[in-house]
């Protein structure tokens, strides 16, 4: 732990992709970029006062004012689960090239995690990529500058998985001993297209 009269100072602050996984048409609160800033010492108090970054990144995003209905910046505090709770500054419609949030967060000790996050349109245009890089943070006043702040990767305008065949089979007849537990009964195999989106399975009926 810091000493009492230690400074606070800025450890780190880093930039990742969390998902590039394909997305689809009309999907909200598609995850862009997860920003961590990291702060050691006491005092004094340091506080967040802009995102700026940019719908261009490594692979760029394709036609970003047709594709992206808004985006927008949140604050999750220290944990690094992506919820809605906190929002950073304004909502900014149909971005294109500059994205910028601006507002004014206070930052706790250790980790301070940002998220920017795009609203994709219902008629986005499908295999165009969307994508996003952090220009730099404001802190205290001071440009800050972000490692990776460009990384590799993005996501796909896509349509999801479809379903192509199904079929069931007894991998194993073989006996098995009283009391013995998890024996494999049944196999469920369950065959999808190779290309878009992943999709969640509900339910399973025997």
């Amino acid at each position: 732990f810091p000493s009492h009269d230690s400074p606070r100072t800025i450890l780190s602050k880093t930039m990742i992709h969390p998902s590039t996984v394909d997305v689809n048409t009309g999907t909200s609160n598609v995850q862009m970029a997860r920003i961590l800033v990291r702060l050691g010492g006491c005092t004094p108090s340091y506080t967040l006062t802009a995102v700026n970054g940019s719908t261009n990144g490594t692979n760029g995003t394709n036609n970003p004012s047709t594709n992206i209905t808004d985006a927008r910046c949140y604050y999750t505090g220290s944990s690094a689960t992506f919820a809605t709770t906190t929002q950073f500054g304004s909502t900014v419609s149909a971005p294109s090239g500059t994205l910028n949030f601006t507002g004014s967060q206070a930052l706790t000790l250790d980790s301070n995690y940002f998220w920017v996050v795009y609203n994709v349109s219902g008629s986005a245009n499908l295999n165009d990529t969307l994508d996003y890089s952090v220009t730099d943070l404001t802190i205290n006043g001071n440009s800050e500058s972000v490692t990776n702040n460009n990384p590799a990767g993005s996501r796909m305008i896509s349509n999801p998985m479809t379903y192509v065949s199904s079929s069931v089979s007894m991998p194993v007849t073989s006996t098995v001993s009283k009391g013995s537990t998890n024996n494999s009964v049944i196999r469920v195999a369950v065959n999808m297209s190779a290309s878009g989106y992943p999709i969640n399975m509900d339910s399973l009926y025997f």
